[in-house]
């Protein structure tokens, strides 16, 4: 399985920092798109913060 993901700055309503997330799981053989998710995360974390997104799915399953 494939993890395409991509992320934006964003504010919350107070002002603070954020990264806002998107990522799908897809089946490399068919391109068929397997999960969705969404995050938000502290925009101090930066781009790091990608490996504990994959952490995240795969305990839900999502990625071998």
């Amino acid at each position: 399985m494939q993890l395409w993901h991509t992320h934006i700055a964003v504010e919350d309503a107070a002002g603070t920092p954020l990264l806002a997330w998107v990522g799908e799981v897809r089946d490399p053989e068919n391109g068929k798109r397997i999960a969705r998710r969404y995050w938000l995360t502290p925009a101090r974390l930066g781009a790091d913060v990608r490996s504990l997104l994959v952490i995240q799915l795969q305990s839900e399953g999502c990625l071998a």
